[in-house]
């Protein structure tokens, strides 16, 4: 072999020795990126649907490069699983920890989820990740609860408007022919309610209709006055008729009621009214003639 061969092969077998070392000096520059740590834990049960997927990467990687074709999460019932993803830059290592926020509810109770990590992704210097996949296993008891309708609240049970005290009592007699009657109530009266010619009436067995005036005790609205305008005939039986039309300011309802009582049998005398004092003795509920 002569010198020129000889060189001549010497330079080639050096090209060859300087390009494999550059190769493998790349490769240990820039060698390609793994993953380190992951939660949850392949594996892992009872997770919750909430939970955040978390990665950590042997080497800063490249955001662009982490996206949904590339980190890929698939519940075996659900689906593809959409979610966003964040990026840690705390600590001395920052853009190695990526986070991923599954949206709510995109989870299945008890199913199986999958991560998979494709080679597309790559780090900032370039080098692609070695694929990595793990799964987890959603928590079979956190069931989101099917919305119940609020039970229908009852209805407002109207409160009657009633009478609590009649005066003169029911079928008293001896009265004097131009006793005020009174009548309590179990609210206060909407007196625009209350009329001498259509809803209170006073009716006398010998003298017929007894005009009367009407009105309200001072400073209790619950009570109501029936003053009769002419004195009853003696010995007389008076009727009392109050009828449905009364109601109170809250729009009770009266189911109305009527009562009697006798008027004394003698005349008052001249000089003025005179007392009679006898009642019947009784409850005025029991009394009344609904």
């Amino acid at each position: 072999m002569n010198t020129f061969t000889s060189r001549k092969l010497s330079l080639c077998l050096c090209a060859i020795i300087l390009g494999l070392s550059m190769v493998s000096c790349s490769e240990t520059l820039s060698p390609r990126i793994t993953v380190v740590d992951h939660s949850p834990p392949d594996g892992a049960e009872n997770v919750s649907p909430d939970s955040a997927i978390e990665v950590i990467f042997s080497y800063k990687i490249n955001r662009n490069t982490v996206h949904a074709d590339s980190f890929v999460v698939t519940g075996e019932q659900s689906g593809s699983i959409s979610g966003s993803f964040s990026f840690h830059n705390e600590g001395r290592n920052p853009d190695r920890r990526v986070a991923f926020q599954p949206e709510k509810m995109e989870m299945e109770p008890n199913e199986l989820v999958t991560v998979e990590l494709s080679s597309s992704i790559r780090s900032s210097a370039g080098t692609s990740l070695e694929a990595f996949s793990f799964s987890f296993r959603v928590d079979p008891s956190n069931v989101e609860p099917e919305p119940v309708d609020p039970e229908p609240e009852p209805p407002v049970e109207a409160t009657p408007l009633t009478i609590t005290s009649i005066t003169p009592a029911p079928f008293a007699t001896g009265i004097h022919p131009l006793q005020v009657i009174e009548i309590g109530f179990s609210d206060f009266l909407d007196l625009s309610t209350v009329d001498r010619e259509t809803t209170v009436l006073v009716h006398g067995a010998v003298s017929g209709h007894v005009a009367v005036a009407l009105q309200s005790l001072t400073g209790d609205e619950q009570s109501l006055r029936i003053i009769p305008q002419r004195p009853y005939a003696p010995g007389e039986k008076i009727s009392i008729s109050l009828l449905d039309g009364i109601s109170s300011v809250t729009d009770d309802s009266f189911a109305g009621c009527s009562f009697t009582f006798h008027a004394a049998a003698f005349e008052p005398a001249e000089e003025g009214r005179r007392s009679v004092n006898y009642q019947t003795n009784g409850s005025v509920l029991q009394m009344l003639a609904i």
